[in-house]
């Protein structure tokens, strides 16, 4: 309340300077007209005092602009200066924006998009779990509804926490790697993709593999809910059974994640360079699309192996030593196409999936960034779009800031 105050009473003193400076100037304009050296005086002090109180105007409508973009939470989830630079490089450039979210920000977009496109797809990774752990259709059908969304809710309820810190994780290695290594090639930049996916997948292991076992399990039919996986886990292994498979989960999505989402971001770059313009929503869904069922067809054996592992229980038929004894087994005495068996629906729960899922992050990334630039730098942005669409980089050097300052208009 104090400061509050306090700075009123500084506002109200520089004002009431403001008005007696102008004051002083009219009389001195009034009563002095003859004299010529005072006449001229009064007139660059007029002149000066003007272009002060402009300023102050200027920086006192930015405060308040800043000010109310805060009090809507655009720069809570967004960062203003960093996407401003952003949209400037890309006007220069003629490449796509690197938007920049707040930590606060890529949390709220991993986790919306991670958890709706998990639910929105469930059924099909139902399919695919019965099929990795009965072996083929004829053990698993029939199927009823109730049968295709056991543990949709789990899923939803685990996938949020999990879905923000990874892509937080994701976000904060990438910008700490080209913070420090400036990547300026697109082999750079595709490593960078791969190593802060990688990182993201091994930290965010911490949740995602007690999701990863607890889900699995109840759609597999092991545990009826969420409430009874939890207990009877705790009851037989104790912590360490929410990490069962946790080594071969890694191996596999490691490389899995990584590659899809490198493929993903070169294809959003391709698509830029031919089409002069960022990928729409719903191209962002097809390229996600075709990054997933590139990487997913490549890493199909492993997944089945890691299904295997995560779903077996103490009083399982076939119990596993581990990733080399799970590879033997299966090949010995299921023959290598069991390890292809639940490839189609793998591609029709993974592929929609992953399309949906970055489809979502795009548009949630793109919506909170640029909810945080000031009008100048959406106008840079439109000249960008401008200049890709002309097959070219802007040629306009003003940056954001500049452009805003200028653009503003007093009466």
């Amino acid at each position: 309340m104090h400061c509050r105050l306090a700075g009123c009473r500084g506002a109200a003193a520089r004002l009431a300077l403001l008005f007696a400076l102008l004051a002083l100037c009219l009389g001195v304009n009034a009563t002095a007209p003859a004299l010529p050296g005072y006449r001229l005086a009064a007139q660059d002090l007029h002149a000066s005092v003007k272009k002060g109180a402009l300023r102050w105007h200027a920086k006192a409508q930015r405060g308040a602009e800043g000010a109310l973009r805060r009090s809507h939470g655009s720069e809570l989830f967004a960062e203003r200066e960093a996407n401003e630079l952003a949209i400037e490089k890309a006007r220069l450039t003629g490449t796509r924006p690197a938007y920049k979210l707040t930590f606060w920000g890529c949390m709220v977009a991993g986790a919306l998009s991670r958890s709706v496109a998990q639910v929105a797809l469930h059924p099909f990774n139902v399919l695919k779990t019965l099929l990795q752990t009965k072996g083929s259709f004829a053990a698993v059908l029939p199927l009823t509804v109730a049968d295709l969304t056991r543990g949709a809710g789990a899923q939803f309820l685990l996938s949020v926490p999990t879905g923000a810190f990874h892509y937080a994780v994701l976000e904060a290695t990438k910008h700490a790697m080209t913070d420090v290594f400036p990547a300026t090639s697109a082999s750079a930049t595709a490593v960078f993709d791969f190593i802060s996916s990688s990182a993201a997948t091994t930290f965010s292991s911490v949740l995602s593999t007690p999701t990863m076992v607890l889900t699995s399990r109840i759609m597999a039919g092991s545990y009826p809910n969420l409430l009874s996986g939890i207990g009877s886990i705790c009851k037989e292994s104790g912590l360490r059974g929410f990490y069962a498979g946790w080594l071969p989960g890694l191996v596999q999505k490691i490389p899995s994640y990584g590659l899809t989402w490198v493929f993903f971001q070169q294809a959003k770059d391709l698509h830029f360079r031919f089409f002069k313009h960022e990928p729409s929503d719903g191209e962002n869904f097809w390229l996600g699309a075709i990054a997933a069922a590139g990487s997913v067809t490549v890493m199909i054996p492993m997944d089945t192996v890691k299904t295997r592992l995560v779903t077996q229980t103490a009083g399982s038929a076939r119990h596993y030593r581990g990733i080399i004894d799970c590879f033997r087994t299966i090949a010995r005495t299921e023959g290598v196409g069991a390890f292809y068996n639940s490839l189609t629906p793998r591609l029709a729960s993974v592929v929609p999936m992953i399309g949906i899922q970055y489809g979502i992050l795009c548009l949630l990334t793109r919506k909170m960034a640029e909810g945080s630039i000031g009008e100048g730098a959406r106008r840079a942005q439109e000249a960008a779009a401008r200049a890709a669409a002309l097959g070219g980089p802007a040629a306009s050097p003003e940056s954001p800031l500049e452009v805003a300052e200028e653009s503003t208009t007093y009466t």
